[in-house]
């Protein structure tokens, strides 16, 4: 890079002092966050002395990988669920999976036939469905039993509200036309409106209205 931009210098008005730099590879195409991002590369970071008007070569080498993500709830009370969307994968052309853990009432194992109602939960900008299932357990008890299903809602520009986006893909038609569907079938949801709640932190409380407006 002949002349790298930054903030908030851009490199060659980068005042005098110590810094410690250091080089991070994206290669995770649906993860937002580069230091975070399952399978991203980056270096050890290298302290450089920068002064006035001297230039220097500073060489750092790729040679670490941020590990996947292998976090799972598989337990009788929680968990964990992926989906395939077809219209999602089909709009960024490569698979894209839509997350989501379920904390399960104790009733739901007492009668194999019986159907429960379910709260969605969204978790704000940043959070995954591990937030989202803690979120869940602020709700407290119910006179009526009731699934938690907390939602991911990371997209690679960061939260995707569940909004339908030409940036960010379909993904409230994902949520309503497929993931939805995909978990009344699989885990003996209620398949009507009056037994689907909604709700969400921050930009998760966003979703929330968006949805309720746009798919009521």
């Amino acid at each position: 890079i002949k002349n790298p931009d930054g903030y908030p210098y851009t490199m060659k008005d980068l005042p005098a002092g110590e810094y410690a730099v250091q080089a991070v590879m994206h290669t995770n195409l649906d993860g937002p966050h580069s230091g975070t991002a399952p399978g991203n590369l980056y270096s050890k970071p290298v302290t450089v002395d920068i002064k006035d008007d001297e230039p220097q070569t500073v060489t750092l080498k790729i040679k670490k990988q941020i590990p996947p993500d292998t976090r799972s709830m598989k337990s009788d009370t929680m968990k964990s669920v992926e989906m395939r969307s077809e219209c999602l994968s089909k709009f960024h052309g490569r698979d894209i999976y839509m997350r989501a853990i379920l904390s399960i009432p104790p009733e739901y194992a007492k009668d194999e036939k019986r159907k429960f109602p379910a709260i969605y939960i969204i978790p704000g900008f940043g959070g995954d469905e591990f937030e989202a299932a803690g979120m869940s357990g602020m709700y407290g008890k119910s006179e009526t039993p009731f699934v938690r299903i907390g939602l991911n809602p990371t997209c690679p520009l960061g939260h995707s509200v569940f909004a339908d986006s030409e940036n960010n893909g379909p993904w409230g038609r994902a949520l309503i036309e497929e993931f939805i569907p995909y978990l009344e079938k699989n885990f003996r949801l209620i398949s009507e409106p009056y037994a689907r709640m909604l709700t969400g932190h921050s930009s998760g409380g966003w979703s929330s209205l968006w949805l309720q407006i746009s798919y009521p």
